[in-house]
């Protein structure tokens, strides 16, 4: 084989691969990360299951022992918001089986906004959090929308952080 001839089969190789390569590159649907805000585990105003579940959201418990180490103990759950959705009000529950640091915080997209509900030390027990998505202000006039309630025990590092989304519609 002469070495024109090879540099031009080189060539023809390298055109056809960059045309293969370039071709899978097409950008006509570009994908957009959401991050999970896509749907809602649907309750009514008791708590109960009526509807659609997100798979994704309210991790109903784990399983976790006081000092990290020995196997898992005691359990920390949470459940579902309710009502989801809601027009202003929901409920947040969750058991903490020993006396530990909470925080809970809204993270708010339509509002465009973080905020955090609770951070405390609580006592071992089971809580009810009922959140205003209208911060406080009858005159709010909120976007509808999906926003994110995160729960989390900051000093336990076996424990993921809970989350859920919740979604606001307009009365």
């Amino acid at each position: 084989m002469n070495t024109k001839r090879y540099f031009s089969t080189l060539n023809s190789i390298i055109i056809v691969s960059l045309i293969l390569i370039l071709s899978g590159c097409k950008k006509e649907n570009p994908v957009e990360v959401d991050n999970g805000f896509y749907g809602i585990t649907e309750t009514n105003a008791n708590g109960d299951l009526i509807g659609n579940i997100d798979s994704d959201d309210w991790l109903p418990q784990f399983n976790y022992s006081p000092n990290d180490t020995t196997p898992a103990i005691v359990v920390f759950s949470v459940r579902p918001a309710y009502p989801n959705p809601t027009e202003r009000f929901t409920t947040v529950s969750f058991d903490l089986p020993t006396n530990d640091s909470v925080k809970v915080w809204l993270e708010d997209r339509p509002e465009g906004k973080d905020t955090t509900i609770l951070s405390s030390y609580l006592i071992a027990g089971q809580y009810q959090l009922l959140i205003d998505l209208n911060y406080g202000n009858d005159l709010l006039s909120r976007k509808e929308g999906l926003m994110r309630l995160h729960i989390e025990v900051p000093t336990r590092k076996v424990i993921p952080k809970v989350h859920g989304d919740v979604e606001y519609k307009k009365p």
